[in-house]
Order: C-alpha cells, then sequence, then structure tokens
C-alpha cells in the first residue's frame, strides 16, 4: 500500500508528525489498524484493507449543530486522514466499490445537508440525495444501496421510506412506508405499517428493478412484532422476531408453510 499523507482539509500530516499509535505499529510490523483511543462508529471496508471511523465532542450539543470528525487510515502502514467534519449526522459505511464512504449531515458549515459518499482519495464530497435529517440508515449487504426514513419534513409528501444508490443512483421513494430490513439478495423486506386489527405482511422492493412483491402473505407473523424487534438470517431463508404475544422468539421461513 503506498504511504498516503495529505488529508482533504489541506493538514498535512508527514511521518514525523504520525501519531504515536501509527508510529509504534511501523516499528512492530503489526497487522491490526491503529485507531486513537478516541475512535467511534469504525467500519472496515469491504476489501478489509482500510478502516474508516468518527471523533466527535463528549459535550452535550443539540443533535443539529454536533460535529464529528471523519477519519480514514488504510492499514499499519499508512496514516490517518481527515476526509471530512461533519455537522449534524456521522458515518454510515463504505460504499459498494470499497473508493468512498457513505455518511449524513453537513460536509461543510453552511452546507446543505443531505446523504453524501465522501471519496478517500480526497476527491469533492458528492450528494446522493437531499435530506434533512434521514433516520434509521442502512446499507445493503453489498454497500450497493442506502435505505432510509425521513419524517416531520416541511413538505409532507417526502416523508416516508426511500433508497438511493451509494455509487450516485437517484433516490426513490416506496410507495409504502413500514419496518425494514435488508435480504442477503439485496431486496429490501419491509413490513408496511396497517390498522392494529389487521394481519401483518411481509413484502420485498428490488431496488435494481423497482418492483415490489408479497413475500409472506396475512397473518406471517404469528402475534405481531414487539418493538420492531425483528431480523433475517445471514441466508436471506428465515425470519426471527420477538413476539408481542408471548415474547417469545418465532422464526418463520421467508417464503412458503
Amino acid at each position: 500500500m503506498s504511504l498516503i499523507s495529505t488529508s482533504v482539509s489541506g493538514e498535512d500530516l508527514s511521518p514525523e508528525d504520525a501519531p504515536p499509535e501509527v508510529v509504534e505499529a511501523l516499528n512492530r510490523g503489526d497487522p491490526a489498524f491503529p485507531l486513537p483511543a478516541d475512535a467511534d462508529n469504525a467500519r472496515l471496508s469491504p476489501d478489509g484493507t482500510a478502516v474508516a471511523w468518527t471523533v466527535g465532542s463528549s459535550l452535550p450539543v443539540n443533535v443539529d449543530r454536533r460535529q464529528r470528525s471523519l477519519w480514514v487510515v488504510g492499514g499499519p502502514t499508512e496514516l490517518r486522514r481527515r476526509l471530512a467534519i461533519l455537522t449534524g449526522g456521522d458515518l454510515v459505511g463504505w460504499a459498494e466499490d470499497g473508493e468512498a464512504v457513505v455518511a449524513t449531515g453537513r460536509v461543510s458549515a453552511d452546507g446543505a445537508p443531505g446523504i453524501w459518499r465522501i471519496p478517500i482519495d480526497g476527491s469533492p464530497p458528492t450528494q446522493l440525495a437531499e435530506a434533512e435529517r434521514p433516520r434509521a440508515a442502512r446499507l445493503s449487504p453489498t454497500a450497493r444501496w442506502l435505505a432510509y426514513y425521513l419524517a416531520f419534513e416541511t413538505e409532507p409528501a417526502r416523508n416516508g421510506l426511500w433508497i438511493v444508490g451509494t455509487s450516485g443512483e437517484a433516490a426513490r421513494q416506496l410507495p409504502s412506508f413500514g419496518s425494514y430490513r435488508w435480504g442477503a439478495d439485496e431486496r429490501l423486506l419491509f413490513i408496511p405499517f396497517v390498522a392494529e386489527d389487521r394481519p401483518l405482511t411481509l413484502a420485498a422492493f428490488d431496488p435494481a428493478t423497482g418492483t415490489t412483491e408479497v413475500v409472506r402473505e396475512a397473518e406471517a407473523l404469528p402475534g405481531g412484532i414487539a418493538a420492531n424487534d425483528w431480523s433475517v438470517s445471514p441466508d436471506g431463508r428465515w425470519v426471527v422476531y420477538r413476539s408481542a404475544t408471548d415474547a417469545a422468539l418465532w422464526i418463520v421461513p421467508m417464503s412458503g408453510g
């Protein structure tokens, strides 16, 4: 790996200025990633050769004004670089190609809020979607897609569930809103909100084709789900949830039976 010593913030970091933990790692040949003690929300790149993380103040502050420094390091032989200062947001994860990270908030103090693709080579960030405060942002298994929802928007029509591509595909709003998780096949599984006296349905949205299908018909999840507590198995074949009726864990197949 090549030595990268300049951050996009204009902060040059020569080997002499390297953080102590980096120098120590270089001296002992430690294969682990040298992260500072205050590193938070660390995320490993898709190929396992880099780590991104944020560092923020511990002082209480309004969430929209909270600032977090976004950093990346390519391994023990590289110096850490500050990619951006995020205001009112945080690191979400890596983009599919591993050449950029995805973050929320503002990347400049007076800039627009949104979801951003921030290249690790120092190129300017790209806004993937405009959003004042995207909530529950979840990357798909390959990080090709990002799902999030908007609430309390000044334009009520914007409230709801959205998907955007981490490589620049335009954001799209789903026609239904509900609890959601990513499936192993890159489809977004969601349970549309329904009246309390109606059974639940499990649906899947394919962002590659824009199509939606029902994968479990009504009464697919007996007893209902307690506090949005459900998950999909790594192979995508099963759904486990905590029943709102008996608080027990239930497992149902993704389709059929």
